[in-house]
């Protein structure tokens, strides 16, 4: 192919092993007279060391210009013609011409493509030539299954219960989703897809295709696939989208991306090992999303625990309390009673003994009176007063008690609620309950 470009792109083409030379073209070498030349041969060798078989074309060559029309050959059962015209101007080169495919085979991701595309392009070098080559065709692919690529993957995915993904990281997520796509495969469609050629890049824009995935519903999937020729590098993306948001799911409509990519590897004289990438960022914030809401709900509901348990307590003492007071009320009014009549049989008593002496002995009976109800408040009072004491260091040793087991819950909540949220209400404390009232009847005085 050098000699038959040679009035072009000159002789001594550097190495097209490792990637595409930066030096300019040789000088051209101008045929003494201008003509055209039906070439067929065994075999034909291409920049890169690819070998077509039984190529047979027209050469027509002149000063500062060469051109292949009518090319044809085989690669295997695949087919290649087309046409490419050179024409030297100075140190720049202009390219012009027409690839047509036919069950090309496609080292990754696998298959056949067929098409055809127009291109042109012009430089200085061999990577500007490349670099610059635009176009527009069309191509279909033959055989093209992805492997690794189930449709199903993705429904099947998001309808995992999220108590079932511990912890919901990227990695535990792309792991799952890696492991349902692997369950299955993917046939491309075999029609005509546009491509388009640009700044050495060729885009094969495929149509969004529609799977249905069963009881999960629908997928959409919408492929594309760039082969880089500067860098010769291939990707293809494959994003899948679920069409119906399953029940419980929080955001966006569950979506994941698929990418595969290979370069040539000077080393095995061909395309390297096949690169996969999983991008689950959008799965990941709908799994973070239900694990949020789910930890929310379990705080939300120890928190209303906790506090029914505390009005529950509440409640609990403060029956308690009512009815101890009552019973104490109760046992002062008896004795009471019981001292009043003691005061009354020793009333009679001292009456009938000195009913002479009725005004000393009346006034020393009311005198005597006097003392003892007194000595019968005071000690009555001291009484209730011990019994409020005590039972107000009860209760505040109960409420301490209380608080200090609440406090220890609400901290425990609170540390599990910081790894979920930013911020969780606070139980307040419970309210403090008011002094006891002062139920005891004033002591009476029997009439003398």
């Amino acid at each position: 192919l050098e000699g038959l470009l040679a009035p072009a792109l000159g002789r001594n083409w550097p190495g097209f092993e490792a990637s595409w030379p930066q030096v300019g073209f040789g000088e051209p070498v101008r045929p003494p007279l201008p003509g055209d030349m039906w070439i067929e041969a065994e075999g034909l060798l291409l920049p890169g060391g690819v070998r077509l078989d039984a190529p047979q074309f027209v050469l027509r060559f002149e000063s500062d210009s060469a051109a292949l029309e009518g090319f044809e050959a085989r690669l295997g059962e695949a087919r290649v013609s087309g046409s490419l015209s050179l024409l030297r101007k100075g140190a720049q080169a202009e390219a012009a011409g027409r690839l047509d495919l036919a069950r090309w085979p496609l080292a990754a991701p696998g298959g056949r493509i067929s098409g055809s595309v127009p291109f042109s392009s012009s430089g200085a070098s061999w990577l500007d030539l490349v670099n610059g080559l635009t176009g527009a065709g069309q191509v279909a692919f033959d055989d093209l299954v992805i492997a690794g690529l189930d449709p199903a993957a993705l429904p099947r995915v998001a309808a995992t219960p999220i108590d079932a993904i511990d912890p919901v990281t990227e990695l535990v997520v792309g792991a799952l989703v890696d492991k349902a796509l692997q369950q299955g495969e993917w046939r491309v469609p075999g029609r005509n897809q546009p491509a388009g050629l640009l700044g050495g890049q060729l885009r094969i824009s495929l149509a969004p295709e529609s799977m249905n995935a069963g009881a999960f519903g629908a997928v959409s999937i919408l492929p594309s696939i760039q082969f880089d020729l500067v860098r010769r590098e291939m990707e293809a993306r494959f994003q899948l989208r679920q069409s119906q948001i399953p029940p419980g799911w929080r955001g966006a409509a569950p979506e994941i991306g698929l990418s595969l990519s290979t370069r040539h590897d000077a080393r095995r004289g061909g395309m390297g090992p096949l690169q996969r990438r999983i991008d689950v960022a959008s799965l990941l914030n709908g799994f973070l999303a239900m694990a949020i809401q789910r930890d929310l709900e379990k705080a939300e509901a120890f928190e209303a625990d906790l506090r029914e348990r505390a009005a529950h307590l509440r409640r609990q003492r403060a029956d308690q309390f009512q009815a101890r007071r009552q019973r104490e009320i109760r046992e002062v009014e008896a004795i009471i009673e019981q001292d009043a009549l003691a005061l009354q049989r020793r009333a009679a008593a001292a009456a009938e003994f000195d009913r002479q002496q009725a005004v000393r002995a009346e006034r020393a009976r009311l005198a005597e009176e006097e003392r003892l109800r007194r000595e019968a408040e005071a000690r009555l009072e001291q009484a209730i007063r011990a019994r409020l004491a005590e039972e107000e260091r009860l209760r505040r040793e109960a409420e301490a008690k209380l608080e200090q087991a609440i406090r220890a819950r609400l901290a425990e909540e609170e540390r599990l609620r910081r790894e979920a949220v930013q911020r969780l209400e606070q139980v307040p404390p419970p309210p403090a309950q008011a002094a006891p009232l002062n139920l005891t009847p004033p002591l009476s005085v029997p009439p003398g």
